[in-house]
Order: structure tokens, then sequence, then C-alpha cells
């Protein structure tokens, strides 16, 4: 036997590997249906809502109801009851600065004198400064020397300096307890000057 021969000779498997051993008759067919089912489920991709074009935002805009801005409220500003509002420092200056370092006024002015604004002194003529302006708002309604001190809230000489510069100026006239007529009790005045002394 030559090399060919013992090459192309079996091997005595051929037996073994027949189809003719197997029983194929189990085996079916998978339909189409239970393929699907065994393949994985695809997730699909979420569906974006289609934007809303400029005409129909438009319309949407103009069914919705306007916004009422409400106005904002000021705080209320609370009035004392005695009279009005004291004046308030918000500078450095010294108190005897504002009168140029005077510390008596020209004439002979009592706790008692009574201080009433004049026409020119509604307009501020002949008054500066702002607490030359504040007296004259003051002084609207009758006012005595310590009550202007007491709520311009500086010391009595320097108030009696500046009075006395708004009375040469013609802002304020300035007359004694005696010389004015009024229809006030002399116990309402006298209260109104002892509360002035004690806010001093």
């Amino acid at each position: 036997m030559n090399d060919w021969d013992a090459l192309n000779q079996g091997t005595g498997r051929e037996g073994f590997d027949s189809p003719g051993r197997f029983d194929l008759t189990g085996l079916r067919k998978l339909s189409r249906r239970e393929a699907v089912r065994r393949e994985p489920a695809r997730r699909e991709p979420a569906r974006r809502e289609p934007a809303l074009r400029e005409p129909a935002r438009r319309e949407a805009a103009r069914r919705e109801p306007p916004r009422r801005e409400q106005p904002r409220r000021e705080p209320a500003r609370r009035e004392s009851a005695r009279g009005p509002a004291r004046f308030e420092h918000r500078s450095l200056v010294r108190p005897y600065a504002r009168t140029g370092g005077r510390t008596h006024p020209g004439q002979d002015l009592q706790l008692e004198s009574l201080v009433q604004t004049s026409e020119g002194g509604r307009r501020y003529l002949g008054a500066g400064t702002t607490v030359q302006r504040f007296i004259c708002d003051l002084c609207v309604d009758v006012r005595s020397v310590a009550e202007v001190a007491a709520y311009a809230r500086l010391p009595l000489n320097v108030v009696k300096v500046i009075v006395d510069d708004l009375a040469a100026a013609g802002a304020v006239e300035i007359q004694q307890r005696g010389m004015l007529l009024t229809d006030r009790s002399s116990q309402d005045f006298m209260t109104r000057i002892l509360d002035g002394l004690r806010a001093l």
C-alpha cells in the first residue's frame, strides 16, 4: 500500500458520524413571531412636541389676561401729636458754626418771645440755610423761642441768633407775649413753654 492509498483510507468513524444515527424529528423551525419575541426590545426615542410657531405664540399671549402691576405703597409718616417733626441734623457742623461764632442776638429775646413767619418768609425770602427754612416752616403757626429751640434741637442761644437774623432779613416777625393778640389761653402757652424747655 502506497502513501496515497493510506491517505484516502477510511478511519472507521464513518458509521459514528452518519446522519442516520441522529433523530432530527424533534427539531422544528421557529416561527417569525417567536423569533421577534426573542429579540431584545428596542427603545423608541421620546417624541418631542413640535415647538409653537410665532403666530401660535402671539395668539396664546393674546388669550392670557394682562398682569396688573400693583403700585408700591410708601410707608406712612407718623406725625407727632404735639406738633411737626423735629429737625434732623445729618452734618457734623458745630452748632455755633451756624451763627459764625456769635453767641448773643442783636436784640433781647426771651424764652417766651413769639416768632411768626412773614409773607416773605413763607417763600423763603431771607432764609438761605436749611435750619432757617425749617424755622420758617415751623413758625407759620406762632411759636415761642423755646419751642423753636426744642424742635430744631439746637442750643437756645444759637436759635436766638438765627431767629434774630431771620427777623433782620424780614423772614419772621418777633413780638413779645403782651404785644400779640391771640386766642390761646395763657395756661396752654405756658404748657408749651415748659414742654420746649424739657426737650432742650
